[in-house]
């Protein structure tokens, strides 16, 4: 299995393995990780739901999606060469900013963490300032969101 594969359907899941050398001398995931794991799932979710990777987005179209929050909560450690999946669930949409959940869970279903990501989007040719989510965005955010609640009542 490669260390990363995207797992079809609603929500946006990742399924990832841990590599030798994201452990630390106790063998299991190194702290800073965790935040790393995040941001990959947040970037494919960007891709695939928004539509946009982010060089594109931000080279050709001079915006960005700067962190302006980031939280992470621990419940039970990963260890070398464990596999563990990572849901991406988009808790609220701003005008500028939006918010998302990314749960990661073993295999047998344990709770392993979770990281709250606030981004905000900004345009990269006023100084970062940032505006507002670009409706065709905004429509693609909230159907996602849509979809996730239909998904979670079908549960």
């Amino acid at each position: 299995m490669p260390y990363q594969q995207r797992i079809e359907g609603i929500p946006f899941r990742v399924r990832r393995v841990v590599k030798w050398g994201e452990t630390d001398p106790a063998g299991i995931v190194y702290t800073a990780r965790f935040l790393d794991y995040g941001m990959e799932t947040l970037e494919a979710w960007f891709a695939e739901v928004v539509g946009v990777h982010w060089q594109p987005f931000n080279v050709d179209m001079k915006m960005g999606s700067p962190v302006v929050h980031a939280s992470l909560d621990f419940f039970a450690p990963l260890a070398g060469y464990e596999s563990f999946t990572l849901t991406l669930s988009l808790e609220h949409i701003g005008r500028s900013a939006y918010t998302t959940l990314i749960d990661a869970h073993k295999d047998d279903g344990t709770h392993c963490f979770q990281i709250k990501i606030v981004a905000s989007i900004v345009d990269k040719s006023e100084g970062m300032k940032s505006v507002a989510i670009p409706a065709e965005f905004r429509d693609r955010m909230e159907a996602y969101q849509n979809a996730c609640r239909t998904a979670a009542v079908g549960d």
